[in-house]
């Protein structure tokens, strides 16, 4: 007879560990610029991507030197360098399409 699992309980291994939490944000689009509270305009849409894209990657980018410092496998610890590398080179992109809206 299969065990019964209560809701949010995970299997052996997969359980989550504390980390920082980022802020859930809403996906890019309409509803993502009515969520941010901008208009619908010209460079709302982009705005709202580039915002948004921004704060998804700097999570990426704090669970990465999380794995970093306290992971124990090295296929995770170089895959979580190669996101710190890519993802802040995205951030620094993202951060240059802002500064010319």
């Amino acid at each position: 007879m299969r065990e019964e699992r209560r809701r949010g309980d995970r299997p052996e291994g997969l359980r989550r560990r504390p980390v920082r939490e980022a802020p859930l944000t809403p996906m890019a689009g309409t509803t993502g610029l009515l969520q941010t509270g901008q208009q619908p305009g010209e460079d709302s849409a982009t705005r709202a991507f580039a915002q948004l894209m921004t704060q998804h990657h700097n999570g990426a980018i704090s669970m990465a030197e999380d794995e970093q410092k306290k992971g124990h496998n090295a296929d995770a610890k170089k895959m979580a360098g190669d996101i710190v590398t890519g993802q802040s080179a995205e951030v620094k992109q993202l951060q240059s399409i802002l500064d010319r809206l």
